[in-house]
């Protein structure tokens, strides 16, 4: 939620009004970070010259820059943490889903979450003020859960919160969304958090590191995810991209193999090579997920095919898409292609949708309202969805799509609701092609 926004109007005043304030000291201590960072005066204005600079200190793998980033992160939440604890008590409590008939609910894996925030500036020119405030709670698989609360389709979310200040507020603002919390593991190292921005269509991320497992917690922490696929045996279960911090390189394989042999679950997996090495990435498909949800950039490095080749060229596309579905066993694949809509591919079907006409404000939590959407319309339909009817095929299609641009029109982290999603669905028409 942002300090701003209009969910606020039905928070409390006193809150709003200090989440209000702590904008003005947050925008002051990380403009002194980031300049020092980047060894600028600590009192120079900032700009979007000192954010490319920060951005390619950050990411740029020198062990000396690795060590000066976590310092900085550090330093990013020292000077954020009033500010995230205003902005999360300012947001009133949203409504949980607490009575369904469903006997048997989706699952929802989470294994590297952590809180998002998110700082609005706006581009004066000689520096950049800040405008806008969003925290909420983020992760591939925890965006999945917060999209498919506001649609009002239960699931069981498993995953990881850590003891510290950062997992505190995690699980604080989880809640704040109606988000059960009992499932998720506590660790003892902190929960992560990621510090983000967007200037003139640039995105810039910094985030720190993810709590680090000890044997006996990864061993307890698939206990439990186990244990909710048991309960839950051949529903859906949307797994994150890469395995626990402590775990080693085949434990994501290992866990869609066994739950799709054991239990009978339907795995939709978001493959992010920048995530995962490449040989994790191959390591999973080889186990056949039932849907993977990779965007052009994303198949590109699958199928060893430049991106804008495939985007270029429709028919390499689809033919590439079900020579990989052949390969690895996987029975379909969701491919994302921004702003030319999508694809849904098995191995005999090819249907496309087209994106709706939106104002693109944020597209990071896109593709997992997307996959939400997809269990969302699978779960209210009654649709098995290894085994989808051509209707079932371009309806599940059209919620992917219509999904993902609701969130993309909305700022920040923010996910879209079940009206938003819906309001769009109406003008996505998918055809087989």
């Amino acid at each position: 939620m942002r300090v701003q926004g209009p969910n606020l109007a039905s928070g409390n005043a006193g809150a709003v009004a200090a989440a209000q304030m702590e904008l003005g000291r947050l925008s002051a201590g990380v403009s002194k970070a980031l300049n020092k960072f980047v060894h600028n005066n600590r009192n120079k204005p900032l700009t979007t010259s000192t954010l490319d600079k920060v951005q390619g200190r950050f990411w740029s793998g020198n062990n000396e820059d690795q060590v000066a980033a976590s310092s900085l992160t550090e330093k990013l939440w020292e000077v954020s943490a009033g500010a995230v604890t205003a902005v999360i008590e300012a947001q009133s409590e949203k409504q949980g889903i607490k009575n369904h008939n469903f006997a048997k609910v989706p699952v929802i894996g989470s294994t590297r979450e952590g809180l998002d925030i998110v700082i609005g500036f706006k581009d004066k020119g000689e520096e950049l003020e800040a405008v806008s405030l969003d925290v909420n709670p983020g992760g591939s698989s925890i965006n999945v859960a917060r999209a498919l609360t506001n649609f009002g389709t239960p699931f069981e979310l498993v995953g990881i919160a850590g003891l510290g200040d950062v997992g505190r507020q995690f699980l604080k603002a989880l809640e704040k969304e109606g988000i059960n919390t009992d499932d998720l593991y506590r660790v003892s190292e902190d929960t992560r958090f990621h510090f983000s921005t967007a200037v003139n269509g640039n995105e810039y991320w910094l985030v720190s590191r993810s709590p680090k497992l000890s044997s006996t917690e990864v061993d307890q922490f698939t206990d439990v995810l186990l244990a909710a696929c048991t309960k839950n045996e051949k529903e859906i279960l949307a797994l994150a991209n890469n395995s626990p911090n402590g775990a080693n390189e085949m434990y994501m394989p290992e866990i869609i193999e066994e739950t799709q042999d054991k239990h009978g679950m339907f795995v939709i997996y978001d493959p992010k090579f920048r995530a995962i090495s490449p040989g994790e990435m191959h390591a999973v498909l080889w186990k056949g997920p039932g849907m993977i949800k990779p965007n052009l950039s994303e198949l590109g490095q699958i199928v060893n095919i430049d991106a804008e080749a495939l985007r270029n060229d429709r028919d390499l596309l689809i033919h590439m898409a079900q020579q990989m579905l052949k390969q690895y066993g996987i029975k379909m694949a969701l491919i994302s292609m921004d702003k030319d809509g999508a694809l849904l591919i098995d191995k005999k079907r090819v249907a496309y949708a087209p994106a709706p006409q939106i104002k693109v404000a944020s597209p990071g939590c896109a593709g997992d309202t997307g996959i939400a959407a997809v269990i969302d319309i699978t779960k209210k339909r009654n649709f098995m969805p290894g085994k989808l009817t051509d209707p079932q095929f371009k309806r599940v299609l059209g919620a992917f799509v219509a999904g993902g641009a609701a969130t993309a029109a909305k700022p920040g982290s923010n996910i879209a609701t079940l009206k938003e999603m819906q309001e769009l669905e109406k003008d996505v028409k998918p055809i087989f092609v």
